[in-house]
């Protein structure tokens, strides 16, 4: 949450936060992203303008998708760029 919100919006983003952790299935054993096998400590994941419940994930994959503003060009980005990193570079 953006600590320059006001406090309306603060209070909707947390009832909305509520609406998706009430809505949530039960915790599983390991993390949801897929080819993540972490099991500590699980935090939901939630989108940040529907506040629909997406998945119970691992706090390394909840700061990664966070840091990309979970958006899925950015990501497509970063995959790109590993891919690209992985060629030689031509002198």
């Amino acid at each position: 949450m953006n600590r320059n919100e006001c406090r309306q919006c603060e209070k909707e983003y947390a009832e909305g936060r509520l609406r998706a952790h009430r809505h949530a299935p039960p915790k599983p054993d390991q993390c949801m992203m897929p080819g993540c096998t972490a099991t500590e400590k699980l935090v939901m994941d939630h989108d940040h303008d529907t506040h629909r419940f997406r998945g119970w994930i691992c706090p390394n994959c909840n700061t990664g998708l966070g840091k990309f503003g979970d958006s899925i060009e950015r990501l497509q980005a970063a995959i790109q760029y590993l891919n690209d990193s992985t060629k030689p570079i031509s002198e």
